[in-house]
């Protein structure tokens, strides 16, 4: 009896994790299919040969100089930039880091699109909006770090760490959850592009890639309001 019991057990267990393993690969690829057809799809152009992912990433030999960067295949930009000051402010900016660099290593203008995988490319971003090159002044400040002061008085859950360890949802319920990046085991929170920015994002393109709708401020909103 003890045996068919047990057998019983494990054939619903069986059935349960089966279930529970084909929702999460239905789910991952959803969410990752996003870029298909976004600005970041470069699948068309001749230089990627017919890739949508390898412009940005590459499953070996990845750089390893940026921390936290996702198995990165893009060349890093190395150029020093004009950073937003303001005495409102109560951080002091840095050069960007970490996953802006990453951003920036296509949007700063210095490098070509086609500049991954070892190779020199030579098809840059057009001028507009999308290539801010160096001068960052008139721009949000990236790489600050996220306090009580700085943006919104919420506080922060240390348990979310134990899997996410470089990445903290602003967690109000009222607000659109919003991820900050940490660099070093979860003691300072940092605002970057992707902060505000969802680089698979395949929304309409004249959205800037935006994680939530900036209609009536709601995307500002949800860090700044006191």
């Amino acid at each position: 009896m003890k045996l068919g019991f047990d057998l019983g057990i494990m054939k619903k267990l069986t059935k349960r994790i089966g279930i529970f393993l084909f929702c999460l690969i239905f789910n991952s690829t959803a969410v990752w299919a996003d870029i298909t057809n976004s600005a970041h799809d470069f699948s068309s152009k001749a230089w990627s040969s017919g890739q949508i992912c390898l412009p940005c990433h590459t499953p070996h030999n990845a750089d390893q100089t940026v921390t936290k960067a996702p198995l990165w295949n893009h060349e890093l930009s190395q150029a020093t930039y004009t950073l937003y000051d303001s005495p409102t402010m109560n951080e002091t900016t840095v050069q960007p880091l970490g996953i802006s660099k990453l951003c920036l290593s296509c949007h700063d203008g210095t490098l070509a699109l086609d500049s991954f995988g070892n190779t020199s490319g030579s098809e840059y971003i057009a001028a507009g909006n999308a290539n801010i090159g160096t001068d960052l002044s008139n721009d949000h400040p990236i790489s600050i770090t996220w306090t009580h002061q700085t943006i919104a008085p919420f506080g922060f859950s240390s348990q979310c760490m134990y899997c996410h360890e470089h990445i903290h949802v602003q967690e109000d319920p009222e607000k659109y959850p919003l991820p900050f990046y940490t660099y070093d085991n979860g003691n300072t929170y940092k605002v970057e592009c992707s902060t505000c920015h969802d680089p698979h994002n395949n929304r309409a393109p004249d959205d800037h890639m935006l994680r939530k709708t900036n209609l009536q401020s709601q995307l500002c909103l949800g860090c700044h309001n006191r």
